[in-house]
């Protein structure tokens, strides 16, 4: 009996390798999915239907079509939002970080905002959500960004007096901010100090910086 399982186990395995790998090789996705919490939880599942109701003739007549699959993750999504904004109502103050960014493809803009924070109850705990991903095509002005991110805000609850903002350097987003707390990404200067002081300088002079160095940190 524990031979039959050894195989049936050897069997499994070798199965899902091979689908893992048309999985990342059609599908454009990470073989490291496989380690992942969903993609785990997501097997263990499709392996408790199979066992429950064996083979299935016609996988088709079982999965759900996209509009149903959409339909439900709109419920999901809601239900998370809403227990998120019970989530923050507690909070007296966030860290608040934006960023805007243009996709290569569709030349569509799109705008992140997130809330840092700290969890008090039972003890302190650093919390980061991500409340929004927009797409926002009109123009970046200081006025406009600032109109995105307090209505995202407002939308989950987290508009609080005291919030800081935190952004990269741009002067759209600084003058976005100007009226509340605003600091620099910290990430962002390093990058720019790192950039700009390991760039070979056009000027013939030997920059000081030996090429191994620059190569290692860039």
């Amino acid at each position: 009996m524990s031979f039959m399982c050894s195989e049936l186990v050897t069997f499994i395995f070798f199965q899902q390798d091979h689908y893992v790998q048309v999985m990342g090789n059609v599908l454009y996705r990470p073989y490291a999915i496989v380690e992942g919490d969903g993609f785990k939880e997501c097997a263990s599942k499709l392996i408790s239907i199979g066992a429950t109701y064996g083979k299935i003739g016609n996988i088709d007549e079982v999965l759900p079509s996209a509009t149903t699959v959409s339909r439900h993750l709109s419920n999901v999504v809601s239900t998370a939002k809403e227990r998120l904004i019970d989530q923050l109502k507690s909070v007296k103050q966030f860290g608040i970080t934006t960023d805007a960014w243009t996709h290569k493809h569709t030349n569509d803009s799109y705008v992140t905002v997130t809330a840092q924070y700290v969890e008090d109850a039972g003890g302190w705990y650093v919390r980061s959500q991500t409340l929004a991903t927009r797409i926002d095509n009109d123009r970046h002005t200081a006025d406009n960004v600032r109109s995105l991110v307090k209505s995202i805000l407002e939308e989950f609850g987290a508009l609080r007096t005291g919030n800081v903002y935190v952004t990269d350097n741009a002067s759209n987003m600084k003058a976005a901010f100007r009226d509340s707390t605003w600091l620099g990404c910290a990430c962002h200067n390093l990058n720019l100090v790192l950039t700009h002081g390991l760039n070979a300088k056009n000027t013939g002079e030997d920059c000081g910086v030996p090429q191994e160095v620059t190569e290692l940190v860039v």
